[in-house]
């Protein structure tokens, strides 16, 4: 039997202890097991039957749900390596201040005409600056996953083991996140190549409407799949391409729960967004909101990818199933 016809890494009844589930790493059996009365005594699903969402409904529900089981630790997250994207983009506005006359009043001072006076340690803070961002996306990304792919089977994966997780695919991340963006930057690319010669010479406007509806809801959706590939994809395989190949055939269903996700998730902004006027509590409202806006998203990124039949890391199928149920 070839790797192509073995069994996705998951839970199933174990064939040496018929009352017992075993985990499958997509090659072999592993020496992890789960009895089924269990999650029936606990009132946890059983551990092979995760959340697979099959329409966009039920995309915005699981997604709610796995945001909700996963907000502290998606929370921890999301504010450490916030924190880091925070600083990088000061270490970029301090790259630009140090290279003008006007300096930091130069940049939110809009009657101060800014005079550039090149400075070579601007290139060594946006060096960090760029690096710092990335860093932020390749280990947050992964984490944020990995504790809602945990939460998916009804398990519970720390903060620091998820972080670990990500730190021991970093290369895999950053090779596969690179890709994912030549792909999407060369989809915008096209689309913004073809308007340009259109109106260069006689632009239908017809053509235009056509053009604009296929980037909502095409290529935007596209990127629920081009940010699980390389987060959580299998290192081994091509997992980007592959991804987007799939996409092509469920557009439809993944444009669905990407918009709807984003309806809710603006419709919940109003009143967040009031609230975020009141001093102090305004602070904690926002950040709070922040946390559901991404990890709704990180959650359907993830349910699309299943739906998809994406593979994922063995690794991580073994550190899910290492983790203790919820």
């Amino acid at each position: 039997m070839s790797d192509a016809d073995l069994p996705v890494p998951g839970w199933y009844d174990d064939p040496e202890q018929p009352g017992q589930f075993r985990f499958w790493d997509g090659t072999a059996w592993t020496q992890h097991r789960a009895p089924k009365a269990h999650p029936a005594a606990t009132g946890q699903p059983a551990p092979n039957v995760a959340i697979v969402a099959t329409d966009a409904g039920s995309a915005l529900n699981q997604a709610w749900e796995l945001t909700r089981t996963c907000y502290w630790r998606s929370a921890a997250i999301i504010g450490v390596f916030g924190l880091i994207a925070f600083i990088a983009v000061m270490l970029a506005f301090g790259g630009v201040a140090i290279s003008t006359e006007e300096g930091f009043d130069g940049l939110f001072e809009e009657t101060v005409e800014t005079t550039w006076d090149f400075n070579p340690f601007s290139v060594v803070l946006w060096s960090l600056s760029l690096l710092g961002y990335l860093a932020a996306l390749a280990f947050g990304t992964p984490a944020l996953l990995a504790v809602c792919e945990a939460a998916r089977h009804g398990r519970r994966l720390t903060v620091f083991r998820a972080i670990s997780y990500a730190g021991g695919r970093l290369l895999a991340t950053v090779r596969k996140g690179l890709l994912a963006l030549v792909i999407y930057t060369a989809m915008i690319a096209l689309g913004a190549a073809i308007v340009l010669l259109g109106t260069l010479t006689g632009f239908p406007l017809w053509l235009a409407v056509i053009i604009t509806i296929a980037y909502t809801v095409y290529v935007l959706p596209l990127l629920t799949v081009l940010l699980a590939a390389p987060a959580i994809g299998d290192p081994a395989k091509n997992s980007v391409w592959e991804g987007v190949q799939v996409f092509a055939g469920d557009w439809a269903t993944a444009a669905g729960a990407f918009y709807l996700i984003g309806l809710v998730v603006t419709i919940i902004s109003i009143p967040m967004g009031i609230a975020g006027l009141i001093p102090l509590a305004g602070i904690v409202v926002t950040l709070a909101y922040t946390v559901v806006q991404y990890g709704m998203y990180a959650a359907n990124s993830l349910l699309t990818w299943h739906r998809l039949g994406g593979d994922i890391d063995p690794a991580l199928s073994r550190l899910v199933a290492e983790a203790p149920i919820r």
